[in-house]
């Protein structure tokens, strides 16, 4: 019955459905999915029935051609990767899988009604630091929120969720189906982001054969993989003059340009002790000011 099922949605995935007059509906039927997701022992059922809201929604088309297909790949990719474990026994990777389809789907959704997260973020106040970034990333298509009403600003970014990221943002890095590392599952949605990044020589600060994709990523190695991200996309990644931060001796030697680039370019600042914390890790709150900064001087590729 579950290869049965997953069979068919593969079938229909090519089709197109008829679109919602409007998304509220389509944004409904999934919350129900993801309040069902985190206990359910039928996994395969209601990947179907995210399936069914993209095609029904034709999401994918209407993402098109509001201009952003770069959103509509990454749905695309999270999509196929959740129907790939969905017919099989491995229940907890296919939930963890059919979680991320549903994260992306919410993310298009939003992206095509065009919400504003302070609107409907309980925990991004209108007086945050962060809120214009988390109001401009989340309007991009950039950022989804953790769910309908909490963006969750203070929980760390890890290295899978980053590079997943970068793809996103930079498609000119493109994917690559050579695995690099043992930890990196095929089929997990960072995959393509984490090992064409490692083909175009910006991960060889990591030693050895595992990534550790759920490994919160620190201020040094965001920096170094978004310099070189951007640099393989052909913008400018020069800089004239090295960092002077309190801490610059504890910068590890790989990162060292990329801090200097990122200090010197305003992309990220130090703080107010006048260190740069290389070891400390990142918020989403964090990216998505690194982020908003970035689309001031024109640096994003998507």
């Amino acid at each position: 019955m579950k290869k049965r099922l997953i069979c068919l949605l593969i079938c229909m995935f090519g089709l197109t459905g008829t679109a919602f007059a409007e998304y509220s509906e389509a944004a409904g039927r999934l919350e129900k999915v993801l309040q069902q997701l985190p206990t359910a022992e039928n996994v395969e059922l209601l990947t179907g029935e995210a399936i069914f809201v993209m095609l029904d929604g034709d999401i994918l088309k209407a993402l098109e051609e509001k201009g952003k297909p770069e959103v509509a790949a990454t749905l695309k990719a999270a999509a196929d990767a959740a129907l790939k474990l969905a017919a099989y026994d491995d229940v907890e990777k296919a939930r963890t899988n059919t979680m991320a389809f549903c994260k992306e789907l919410e993310r298009a959704i939003a992206v095509l009604e065009g919400n504003a997260p302070g609107l409907s973020f309980v925990d991004v106040s209108a007086g945050a630091w962060y809120y214009d970034a988390v109001e401009y990333t989340v309007g991009q298509g950039i950022f989804a929120g953790m769910d309908a009403t909490h963006f969750a600003p203070d929980t760390a970014i890890t290295r899978g969720m980053f590079l997943a990221l970068m793809g996103r943002m930079y498609p000119a890095l493109g994917t690559s189906e050579e695995q690099f590392y043992t930890d990196v599952a095929a089929d997990m949605y960072y995959a393509p982001a984490i090992n064409a990044a490692k083909a175009a020589g910006i991960l060889d600060f990591v030693a050895g054969e595992r990534f550790s994709p759920d490994q919160p990523i620190t201020r040094e190695e965001l920096v170094t993989v978004l310099r070189g991200c951007m640099g393989k996309s052909g913008i400018d990644i020069t800089y004239g003059t090295d960092a002077s931060f309190a801490d610059g001796g504890v910068v590890s030697a790989w990162a060292k340009d990329a801090v200097s680039w990122a200090a010197e370019q305003k992309v990220v600042s130090g703080f107010e002790d006048g260190t740069f914390r290389p070891q400390a890790t990142a918020t989403r709150a964090q990216v998505a000011q690194i982020f908003y900064n970035l689309s001031d001087c024109n640096a994003i590729a998507m």
